[in-house]
């Protein structure tokens, strides 16, 4: 893989990470003590100047409550995303933030079910 991608890659990889870090309310030093480094390094893998390892992405992944999907699903190929466009799809109003802390704290499948129905069928309209 060339240099160029490679480095787009981590970029994408870490946008992701400082997202989702962002979404739970959690800093740089919570993901460092985490992992057992220094938030300086954490800074360095959201701005994809380093790249994460795969046991770190796993443990990162189970530590923010997600599947390393976050991490890897779209990413571009070939041809960068611009910094922009990735930051409007990644770009979430305090209400969709308010939305997502909340309805992480829905342990009940079924309950989750029926506000997922919901809401499909508001953005049908």
């Amino acid at each position: 893989m060339n240099t160029k991608l490679t480095d787009e890659l981590n970029r994408q990889i870490g946008e992701r990470l400082k997202m989702r870090r962002r979404t739970l309310g959690l800093s740089q030093r919570d993901i460092g003590d985490f992992l057992g480094i220094s938030f300086q390094q954490v800074q360095k893998y959201e701005n994809g100047t380093n790249r994460l390892r795969g046991d770190q992405l796993l443990q990162l992944a189970h530590h923010l409550k997600v599947t390393t999907d976050l991490f890897f699903n779209n990413l571009t190929r070939g041809v960068a995303e611009s910094q922009s466009e990735f930051q409007a799809k990644a770009a979430t109003t305090s209400e969709t933030q308010q939305l997502l802390t909340l309805f992480e704290k829905i342990h009940d499948i079924a309950s989750r079910n029926l506000i997922l129905d919901l809401v499909k069928s508001y953005s049908d309209k």
